[in-house]
C-alpha cells in the first residue's frame, strides 16, 4: 500500500515542473506540423505498390501468430529504410539487443534466421558475408531500445526526445503485448490494455507526424471458419482495426489451397489499406532475402 501511494505521489506534480517539458514538446510538434513529412517506403516494390508506403502520422499493424516472421519482416523494413539515410527507432522489449542485431546481420547477409542460428560456422563464404554485413549495418542510423519493462509513457518520452534530437523517419515497436500501460489498466484486462496501447501509438504517430509500425501477436481462428468468412483470421479484430490505418497479416503455415512453400517463407495478407485496394492475393515474403512476390490467389470472395 505504501509503495502504491509513493508511486502515485511521483506522478503528481505542480504545473510549473511540467511547463518546460510541455513547451519543448509543443515546439517540436509545431515544427513537425509545418513540415509536410515524407512517405517511408518498405523497399519491397510489390508491397509498396499496394500500401503506397508508410505515411507520416499513420499507424501500421503487422499481425500474426508466434514465430510467423513478424520480426524478420520489421527488420527487413528497417534495413531498407535506413539504407536510404532515414533514421529508425526500434523498440524491442521482448528481444535483447544482441539477439536483434543477429537478425539484422542475418537479413543483411541474406541468410535466414534459422541458418544464422543453427549454421553459425558453415565455411569461409558465410563468415565473409557476415563480416561485410556487420560493416554495413554498423553504419546505419538505427536506434535500438530493448528495455525489458517498457511502458507506453516511457516509449512516448523516448520517441519525442529522439525526434527532437535527431529527425526520425520511422518508429517500430516489437511487439504490442510487451508494452505496459503504466498501471492505467490491470494486466488481466489484456484486450483493453492492447486497445489502450494502440490508441496511444496512433496518437504518437500523429503527434510526431511520422509513421509508426507495431507488431501484434494474435490468436488464429479455426481455419474452416476463416475459409468461409470475410473476416481476418484472428480473434482480436476489434482491438486492432479501430486505430490501424494499415493491417498486414503474416502467416508462416500454408496457403488455403494446402500448398506449402519453403520453410523460410511467410505469407502476407493485406486486410486493411487506406491508400489503395486490398489485393485478392497473398504476398510471399522470403525470410533472409528481403523479397516479396505476389502469391497464389486467395479464396475469399468479393
Amino acid at each position: 500500500m505504501k509503495k502504491t501511494n509513493k508511486l502515485r505521489q511521483k506522478n503528481v506534480l505542480p504545473i510549473r515542473e511540467i511547463m518546460d517539458d510541455a513547451l519543448r514538446e509543443m515546439k517540436c510538434l509545431q515544427a513537425k506540423k509545418e513540415s509536410k513529412g515524407e512517405v517511408v517506403y518498405s523497399g519491397m516494390p510489390v508491397l509498396d505498390k499496394y500500401i503506397k508506403g508508410f505515411y507520416p502520422g499513420e499507424l501500421t499493424v503487422v499481425a500474426g501468430t508466434k514465430y510467423c516472421g513478424k520480426t524478420s519482416f520489421l527488420v527487413r523494413i528497417t534495413l531498407s529504410v535506413t539504407q536510404s539515410g532515414k533514421k529508425v527507432l526500434f523498440f524491442s522489449p521482448s528481444l535483447r539487443r544482441e539477439r536483434l542485431v543477429h537478425r539484422f546481420l542475418g537479413e543483411a547477409a541474406m541468410f535466414s534466421d534459422d541458418d544464422f542460428i543453427f549454421k553459425p560456422y558453415s565455411g569461409p563464404r558465410f563468415l565473409t558475408q557476415l563480416v561485410q554485413a556487420a560493416a554495413s549495418v554498423s553504419e546505419l542510423p538505427i536506434y535500438i531500445d530493448d528495455s525489458e519493462w517498457l511502458s507506453i509513457n516511457r516509449l512516448e518520452r523516448r520517441a519525442i526526445y529522439l525526434s527532437e534530437k535527431d529527425r526520425l523517419s520511422l518508429i517500430i515497436v516489437d511487439c504490442l503485448q510487451e508494452v505496459d500501460t503504466d498501471g492505467v489498466m490491470d494486466k488481466e484486462e489484456r484486450d483493453f490494455q492492447e486497445y489502450f496501447v494502440l490508441r496511444e501509438l496512433y496518437l504518437l504517430a500523429r503527434k510526431l507526424h511520422i509513421p509508426v509500425i507495431v507488431a501484434a501477436r494474435v490468436t488464429k481462428k479455426n481455419r474452416s471458419f476463416y475459409r468461409s468468412s470475410m473476416q481476418p483470421p484472428w480473434d482480436e479484430l476489434w482491438v486492432i482495426e479501430g486505430y490501424a490505418d494499415t493491417i498486414l497479416y503474416v502467416d508462416r503455415t500454408t496457403l488455403e489451397s494446402g500448398k506449402s512453400f519453403a520453410n523460410h517463407t511467410s505469407l502476407i495478407t493485406i486486410h486493411k489499406n487506406r491508400r489503395g485496394p486490398i489485393p485478392r492475393e497473398k504476398l510471399q515474403f522470403f525470410l533472409g532475402k528481403g523479397i516479396i512476390k505476389e502469391g497464389e490467389e486467395d479464396e475469399k470472395a468479393g
